[in-house]
Order: structure tokens, then C-alpha cells, then sequence
């Protein structure tokens, strides 16, 4: 038998909760208070949230809480994390989880009441469990797919670039992020210190000097922060990483791209 959906059918008898046009079953989505919430009996996967904040725009940039009963044993996989497209930001989902281990007599009559109390109190993106019966909460970040480019950042001859470096065979650099910061600030300072920086027949764009400085940057700095996300490292600091590098990136793309359409003097 599974008691979970039992579990759960009870929560939606108290809590209003509706089921996200995705072939997922047992899983129901709501938001409460700035919180987007979800119950199942299985834990969550990324890609799912992907598809249905896509869907839903308003929901995107609040927390995320997931509560999960599970009836035999841990669901959860390393492919739960990993989404179906690039995304620049992870998305990050805080999870519940009940292990009832076929047990019909671990959540109590009582222990459903202090649950369903406790989800109408979420606030925060915090789920505040009153039974003492849940696992310790884990934050699920998401994952991009190995083989999918960034395509948000590219343009169509940076897309066309990517498809050809992944047909060759290069040797992978570690780059802190310390080392980029000081790559980028020794290249620029440079250039800085030369005699002419300014194209003065193009006074909103850049020199040619700065450019030529500039442009070579973008391979290496594309390389790294597919690179990054592949670091084995704590989530959080590989994210801060991913997120350096990708605010270095687009700068330097928004740089470069000022030559061609500030002026047609270049």
C-alpha cells in the first residue's frame, strides 16, 4: 500500500495545491505566502521546476520547498539534479523529506495535522517541520547538462565557434577565481597604459588596441565556465564560481559587441 498518497490526499484537503501541465504524477505544486511549494511521493527533479517556471514567469526568483513522503527507500539520484537546457542561474529547491519505510503507523493522525500546520506556515522558502519525523533538510541545485552550450550568452558566430572547438580536442586549464580576476585586470591594465586607448572618430566605442586585448579573452573565459560547472567542489562555491565567471563573460561579450554596433569605422 502506499501510504504517501494517503498522506498527501489529506494535505489536499486543507491546502490548495494544483498539478503543473508535466507528465509528473503524485506531485502538486502551489505557492504560499513569497514560497513556492511542493508535495509528493518522490523527490524532485530539476528540470521539472525548469519547465514550469518557464511556464509560470511570475513565479520565477522565490524559494523553493519541496516535502516528500517517501514509502521504501531514498528516490532520490544524481540525475535529479541535472536540467534539459543551459541555465545561468541554478535553480535551488530546499526538500523534506518523510521516510515512512512501508510503516502505515509513523505519521500518526496527529503528526498529518502538524503537517499540514506546518505548511501553511511556510514562509521564507523555510519549512518548519513540528512532527521531529523529517529528515534534515537538503538543497538541491541544479545542474547543467554536459553537452548543452550556454546559449543564453552567445550570439550566432559564438554558437558556431562552440560547435567547432567541440570537435577538437583541447587541453583543460584550472583557472581559480582568483587567477581570472588577475588575467583580466593585468590584460586591461595593459592596454590602459598605452599611449592611445580612445578612438577619438568613435568616442562610445573602444580603441582598436583595447579590442584586440579583449576579444582574445572571451575562448578562454567561455572554456572556463563550462569548466566550472564541472568542478568537484562544494555546490555553493562551485555556483559563486559559475556566477563570477559569468558576469566576467557577459561584460567582456557587451565590450567587444560596442565595436560593431557603436561604429562602422572598425
Amino acid at each position: 500500500m502506499a501510504f504517501s498518497r494517503e498522506i498527501i490526499k489529506k494535505v489536499l484537503q486543507y491546502v490548495r495545491f494544483r498539478v503543473p501541465q508535466t507528465e509528473e504524477k503524485n506531485s502538486y505544486y502551489t505557492e504560499i505566502g513569497n514560497t513556492l511549494v511542493r508535495v509528493s511521493n518522490h523527490c524532485t527533479w530539476l528540470y521539472r521546476w525548469d519547465e514550469i517556471l518557464e511556464k509560470n514567469p511570475k513565479w520565477k526568483g522565490k524559494p523553493i520547498v519541496s516535502i516528500v513522503f517517501e514509502d521504501s527507500g531514498n528516490t532520490f539520484s544524481d540525475k535529479c539534479l541535472v536540467l534539459r537546457r543551459f541555465r545561468m542561474k541554478p535553480i535551488k529547491v530546499m526538500e523534506y523529506v518523510y521516510p515512512l519505510q512501508g510503516n502505515p503507523q509513523f505519521i500518526t493522525p496527529q503528526d498529518e495535522r502538524l503537517i499540514i500546520n506546518g505548511i501553511k506556515q511556510i514562509q521564507g522558502g523555510k519549512y518548519t517541520d513540528l512532527t521531529n519525523k523529517c529528515s534534515e533538510p537538503i538543497l538541491r541545485t541544479s545542474q547543467n547538462p554536459p553537452d548543452v552550450p550556454p546559449t543564453k550568452t552567445m550570439n550566432n558566430n559564438e554558437n558556431k565557434q562552440y560547435k567547432r572547438n567541440t570537435n577538437m580536442n583541447k587541453k583543460l586549464i584550472r583557472l581559480t577565481e582568483s587567477d581570472l580576476h588577475r588575467i583580466v585586470k593585468e590584460s586591461v591594465k595593459k592596454t590602459l597604459l598605452q599611449e592611445k586607448v580612445w578612438d577619438q572618430t568613435n568616442p562610445y566605442g573602444l580603441s582598436n588596441e583595447l579590442m584586440d586585448v579583449l576579444l582574445p579573452l572571451k575562448e578562454p573565459l567561455y572554456r572556463a565556465l563550462r569548466m566550472a560547472s564541472k568542478e568537484n567542489i562544494d555546490g555553493e562555491k562551485r555556483q559563486r564560481l559559475i556566477d563570477k565567471l559569468s558576469d566576467v563573460y557577459d561584460t567582456i561579450s557587451s565590450l567587444c559587441s560596442a565595436r560593431y554596433t557603436d561604429s562602422d569605422t572598425y
